[in-house]
Formats: structure tokens, C-alpha cells, sequence
């Protein structure tokens, strides 16, 4: 379901201090999944996650006396789904190999952007290794994530307000990448 959010804080600056306060409305998604057990030993998930990007409009900011100011960013973000695989091989009861990819479509349009989401498509591989015993399992993962692509990554742009009020006026995003580390431990009752 979406959700909406409300802020607020104190606002600081030259002039004396006042209250600020916002709200933002983020998507639903809807959540798909099938997984397969071939034999014993190895076994497949796949997911789709559609997000609806859509709905969420704008980010608005209402700053009170005496500045007395509302400053909105519009979004024009579309629609996105994320694809992933996953596979897994028992090597043994008690240990597992796991390795994953994921395809992340990017909502944000070629001529603009923001930098509250990704500037691009991402792409996620990873690699792990599993332990489980009587009363534990212990995962951990390696992952590897590249945004975007080299032929289009460079015209992704971001454009700032034309008042200058953002203090630029045009930002542009490339080589996103991120090395991912996780660990996830559950207790067996």
C-alpha cells in the first residue's frame, strides 16, 4: 500500500529560528515470487517487484514565520520492475552455496532526475555461502552492484530549480557502483 509521511523539524538560518514541516506520499509495489527444488541438493527462486513510482509526485517543505516559504521538487519518475534469480547448492546438510542476480529498471526520466532514488538502471550480482545447523544458520553474501550503463549513464542529468536555489544548475551521474556485504543469522526454536 502507499504509505504517506509526515515532517517535522526545527529550521536554522540567519533569520531567526521557526518550525518546518513536510509531507510525501511513496508507492505501493506488489511483490511476486516462485521458487523450485529440483532435487535435494539444488534449488531455484525467482522474484518480480513492480513499484509504482508514478504516485509519487512531489517532495513538499513548508518553512513558517517569518520566512513563510513552501519549496516543492517534482518528480516525473515511472513506473519500475525488479527482476532477480536466485540459486542454491547443498554441498552438504550444513553447508549451502548461494549465488544471485538482480535487474533493477530505472523510474527516473532521461531528461531530469533527482537524487532521492537511483540515477539508472542497477544491475546486482552476488555470491555466498550458507551454514545451518540443529539450532543456527549463518549467511553471508558478497554483492557487487553497477548503475546504469556506458552508452547512456552520461546523459542522465539532473536539473537544479532556475532560480539557482538548489546552487547548481545542471548535476550529471556516472559509474555508480557499490560493493555489498551482508550477514543474516536465524535462530532455529
Amino acid at each position: 500500500s502507499r504509505m504517506k509521511h509526515n515532517m517535522n523539524a526545527d529550521f536554522y538560518s540567519n533569520l531567526p529560528s521557526t518550525k518546518a514541516w513536510g509531507e510525501v506520499m511513496l508507492p505501493d509495489s506488489y511483490h511476486f515470487g516462485y521458487s523450485h527444488r529440483f532435487d535435494k541438493k539444488n534449488r531455484v527462486e525467482l522474484s518480480a517487484i513492480r513499484t509504482n513510482w508514478s504516485n509519487f509526485k512531489q517532495l513538499t517543505l513548508h518553512i513558517g514565520s517569518p520566512i513563510n516559504k513552501e519549496a516543492f521538487t517534482a518528480h516525473n519518475w515511472k513506473d519500475t520492475w525488479r527482476l532477480a534469480i536466485g540459486y542454491e547448492h547443498k554441498f552438504s546438510p550444513k553447508y549451502t552455496g548461494m549465488l544471485g542476480f538482480a535487474f533493477d529498471q530505472s523510474g527516473i526520466p532521461v531528461d531530469g532526475g533527482g537524487f532521492l532514488g537511483p540515477s539508472g538502471t542497477r544491475k546486482t550480482y552476488s555470491i555466498g555461502m550458507k551454514y545451518t545447523d540443529k539450532w543456527h544458520t549463518i549467511a553471508f553474501t558478497l554483492g557487487w552492484q553497477v548503475e546504469g550503463n556506458h552508452n547512456w549513464i552520461g546523459q542522465n542529468k539532473i536539473n537544479g530549480y532556475p532560480s539557482g536555489t538548489d546552487g547548481f544548475v545542471t548535476a550529471r551521474m556516472h559509474d555508480s557502483i557499490a560493493k555489498i556485504f551482508s550477514i543474516g543469522y536465524t535462530y532455529h526454536f
